[in-house]
């Protein structure tokens, strides 16, 4: 791994607080692609404009909710809670996903809410 690659994903890391596999294939092998990606990033998810960032996470449960990256949606749940969110919150937000989603939606996130919250210790 080249200084470079490793100074990609320290800071990806560093400011969301996890790290996937795929962000370090891009690294290794596009390090232009994960950069503009990660500008990307830094100009939606990561900054607030009107919305604070507790509420995007929630939303991004939801949307995680209805797709089938198990690991994608208990990260982000974990970093929900992490800024905050409630469980209460998230259980409302799976709810709202239901009704575009469809009950695989809310069983989906459901289940992945229940193993983060016994993961964290979370009643």
């Amino acid at each position: 791994m080249t200084d470079q690659t490793q100074k990609i994903l320290d800071e990806i890391k560093a400011k969301r607080g996890y790290l996937y596999p795929w962000q370090e294939l891009l690294a290794k092998e596009d390090p232009d692609f994960i950069k503009n990606y990660e500008k990307m990033w830094d100009t939606i998810g990561a900054r607030s404009v009107v919305l604070p960032q507790k509420i995007k996470q929630i939303i991004l449960v939801a949307v995680l909710a209805s797709k089938t990256d198990e690991v994608a949606l208990r990260t982000q749940i974990k970093r929900a809670f992490s800024l905050g969110a409630t469980k209460q919150e998230l259980i409302e937000a799976i709810e709202v996903a239901f009704i575009p989603g469809g009950a695989l939606t809310l069983v989906h996130g459901l289940k992945a809410l229940l193993d983060v919250m016994q993961e964290l210790g979370i009643e």
